[in-house]
């Protein structure tokens, strides 16, 4: 199984319980999200990279290079307050990975949203240059993903 890792955005949620297996009423076990579901663990072996906020995500990718696969969150709280003006969030990541990736003249990694945040997953995906006709939380399709994965590995 081919190993991909995933740098995951979120202030709250940690990827390894989020996707914990449980029990569906049918008695099969199955993960949270069925786009992790069916595309991600049943097809490779997962190592997450997980980061709460922008300093966090920046720092990563400036020390480890852009991974091949990101996945974003919108509201990034991390129990800051908005004292000092507005705190950064999912798109504030994704608007300096777009202009990074520009700058270094790196391909932009394959990315998807598990945001919560209905309202603003439309704009992660414009900031990063997707347009869907759904309004899915998937910003790119199976096949694309499983296309660009074959092909990238």
């Amino acid at each position: 199984m081919a190993k991909i890792k995933i740098l995951w955005l979120d202030d709250q949620r940690e990827p390894y319980s989020y996707f914990k297996k449980t029990r569906q009423g049918n008695g099969t076990w199955e993960r949270n999200n069925e786009f992790y579901q069916n595309n991600i663990f049943n097809q490779y072996d997962v190592e997450f990279v997980w980061v709460k906020n922008i300093e966090e995500f920046t720092q990563y990718i400036m020390n480890n290079g852009v991974p091949q696969f990101i996945s974003f969150d919108y509201d990034l709280k991390n129990g800051r307050m908005k004292v000092d003006g507005p705190v950064p969030n999912g798109g504030d990541c994704a608007k300096w990975l777009v202009n990074y990736c520009k700058k270094n003249n790196i391909q932009m990694p394959k990315c998807y949203s598990h945001t919560a945040n209905k309202t603003q997953r439309p704009l992660l995906n414009s900031i990063l240059g997707i347009t869907e006709n759904k309004s899915k939380k998937i910003i790119v399709t199976e096949s694309m993903f499983n296309h660009i994965i074959k092909t990238s590995l």
